[in-house]
């Protein structure tokens, strides 16, 4: 499975007009300087040295112009909030903050009236308690500073900008942190339609933990789970759903490197489906697959699909496939068109389910699918178990490649 992996981030980059433009981001400005809206901008006036404020130390060989700083409190529950407006938001309030190099340093005032990020007027001041400042350079994701301070603040606090390289130490009150900025995100873009607005409901952020890994389990869990994966450079929270019929398999969030925010929510359209017989549910859960095809090139060839199955009887269980619909969307929202119904090629197990947890392999007639801008793809297979029918979907990821010259 991908979908709650570092992979369907990755998979689904083509998509990411599709999500949140304001929320924060360090992928600009490149090596080269501060863009031209910068350059030109007037400059904040730094604190004088020994008051309290945020003072950012420059490690590095180039001067840095701090691209954002984003702050929130220790739970996470005011959400993400920036010192100040992206450029693109208010220009008009665009001021250039340098920090000199090796060794320089710029004081940036106490954290007070904040902004939610897309939003060009304060909010109302900060209430004391604890807040995670992290402030981005724009040169690289991994190159930022990052502190712990107490409002209101008595004495100037430390940021160095360095390259941080290598997972964040990870706790289950990070993961619950993590949580409550991704609920908020998801609430907050509501109009995404890769996310359906109740994919979050009879989940529990309190009992959001940590993990080792970042890969899945293969089989829904049998209540809500929330997990933190934290990675070199990010995080990764997943949201596994129960199974349900044909209900989507849950949701995958972006975290930076130290859980200041939550960006990229995306629900795949891999579902699964409960079976229940004797007092016993017999679960057969849909996965995510990637596929690619050149930039102009032909579309990507998709004919067939994996299905992860849980039998917890002592005996193989008859089944039959009812039949395939291949399903696809254009704008980002899950697949649910259907473009043909599919011919089935093979079967394997071709008749029955064996006991414990296994795969079922289902080939058909190759289908096309071609990466437009946020094309979703899926194949929806009906599977009858104790004479029941039930559809299992799983997505297909397609991306698409330039072809090198």
């Amino acid at each position: 499975m991908t979908w709650t992996g570092p992979g369907a981030l990755v998979a689904w980059s083509l998509a990411s007009a599709c999500t949140s433009a304001s929320a924060p981001s360090t992928d600009a400005p490149l090596a080269g300087g501060a863009p031209a809206a910068l350059r030109t901008a007037p400059a904040a006036k730094p604190l004088p040295e020994g008051q309290p404020g945020l003072v950012v130390l420059n490690t590095t060989e180039v001067d840095i112009d701090l691209y954002t700083a984003t702050v929130v409190d220790r739970a996470g529950r005011l959400g993400s909030r920036v010192l100040w407006p992206h450029k693109h938001d208010c220009e008009d309030q665009a001021r250039s903050r340098v920090v000199p190099r090796s060794g320089g340093r710029f004081t940036l005032p106490p954290p007070s009236r904040t902004f939610a990020p897309g939003e060009c007027e304060p909010g109302p001041p900060l209430p004391p308690g604890e807040y995670v400042v992290r402030v981005d350079s724009g040169y690289a994701t991994e190159l930022h500073a990052t502190a712990t301070v107490t409002l209101p603040m008595t004495a100037p606090v430390e940021l160095r900008l360095e390259r941080h390289v290598g997972a964040v130490p990870c706790t289950d009150a990070l993961a619950q942190r993590a949580f409550t900025l991704t609920a908020a995100e998801v609430g907050r873009a509501r109009s995404l339609p890769s996310v359906p607005k109740d994919i979050l409901d009879g989940c529990d952020g309190a009992r959001a933990r940590c993990v080792a890994s970042g890969e899945p389990p293969p089989l829904p869990p049998a209540a809500c789970e929330v997990t933190l994966w934290t990675g070199e450079y990010a995080g990764i929270l997943r949201v596994s759903r129960p199974a349900g019929r044909d209900a989507p398999r849950g949701l995958t969030a972006e975290l930076d490197h130290d859980v200041v925010y939550s960006r990229f929510p995306h629900a795949t359209r891999s579902s699964s489906s409960v079976y229940e017989h004797d007092g016993r549910a017999l679960v057969i859960a849909g996965e995510d697959s990637e596929h690619w095809h050149e930039h102009g090139g032909d579309a990507a060839r998709v004919g067939y699909v994996t299905l992860r199955v849980h039998n917890p009887f002592e005996r193989e269980v008859p089944f039959t496939v009812a039949g395939l619909e291949f399903l696809r969307s254009f704008s980002c929202e899950p697949p649910s068109e259907v473009k043909a119904r599919p011919v089935v090629r093979a079967v394997d197990p071709p008749r029955a389910l064996p006991p414990g947890e296994s795969a079922l392999t289902i080939s058909f007639e190759a289908q096309e699918a071609y990466q437009g801008h946020c094309d979703r793809f899926a194949t929806r297979a009906r599977i009858v178990v104790f004479g029941v029918e039930r559809g299992v979907t799983s997505e297909h990821n397609v991306g698409r490649f330039d072809p090198i010259d």
